[in-house]
């Protein structure tokens, strides 16, 4: 028998609180796991269980709010859907890159590099984020910086 398994977005879960990011200014997401096993800072099961490898989730972002740097061993695909995301990345030589990406752009970082995402506009933006490779999504490796702050906010 051929086995199908339907996501419906309005029935969701999110998780506003599964990164050590979403406490930092700049790191307000609301991420909602649709396939694969994704990061181990994400506890929520997938919508649609089993190993796809890959891992595809929806992320809504308040404005200001987004990802902070941070990287996969895996390649990761940004897809706005409502509202424009400015995505940024630190190249091999150290600089720092950033595109806004239109609703329905596509935008692939390759594995192993710092990236993130924001959403500069003033009205709640919605994303299709992508992370390819069976374990994708993790280990999920953050930016010093980022973790310098979130242990100065824990103390």
């Amino acid at each position: 028998m051929t086995k199908v398994q339907v996501a419906r977005f309005a029935e969701l879960k999110g998780n506003k609180a599964g990164f050590l990011d979403t406490r930092l200014p700049g790191g307000a997401k609301e991420n909602l796991k649709l396939i694969g096993r994704g990061s181990s800072e994400n506890p929520l099961p997938p919508a649609i269980s089993g190993d796809h490898r890959y891992v595809m989730n929806w992320v809504r972002i308040p404005p200001g709010g987004g990802s902070r740097m941070h990287s996969h061993p895996t390649q990761e695909v940004f897809i706005p859907v409502e509202g424009a995301m400015t995505i940024y990345w630190i190249d091999a030589d150290a600089q720092e890159h950033a595109i806004s990406a239109q609703p329905r752009d596509c935008v692939s970082v390759e594995g192993g590099a710092m990236r993130g995402f924001r959403n500069d506009a003033d009205t709640e933006a919605l994303m299709l984020t992508i992370v390819t490779g069976h374990d994708a999504g993790g280990p999920l490796i953050w930016h010093a910086t980022v973790v310098a702050e979130e242990n100065a906010l824990a103390t």
